[in-house]
């Protein structure tokens, strides 16, 4: 199976991620930063989920980006973001 996937890389043009490479090897100089205040937790019900994602939404400086554990919780959140809106923040979270 490895041979086969080396050998269709050069037909798609599949270049490595660097990140992901730097991952694999251990060698990543990646810093990540956890703001305590970004992070909601639902019990994994696409409710939950899309009440979660209305949360952060609402947020005075709403997330660049929206983690979700699996497909159920993140399709919630999309279905949220897709929605459009307006999201005016609820309070100055």
């Amino acid at each position: 199976m490895k041979r086969k996937v080396q050998d269709l890389a050069p037909a798609i043009n599949y270049t490595p991620n660097p990140l992901a490479m730097g991952l694999l090897r251990q060698e990543t100089r990646m810093i990540g930063v956890i703001v305590p205040d970004l992070i909601t937790q639902c019990n994994l019900s696409p409710k939950d989920a899309s009440d979660a994602a209305r949360k952060l939404l609402r947020l005075k400086n709403r997330p660049d980006a929206i983690f979700g554990i699996n497909d159920k919780v993140i399709f919630a959140a999309m279905r949220e973001i897709t929605k459009g809106g307006p999201f005016e923040p609820a309070n100055s979270e």
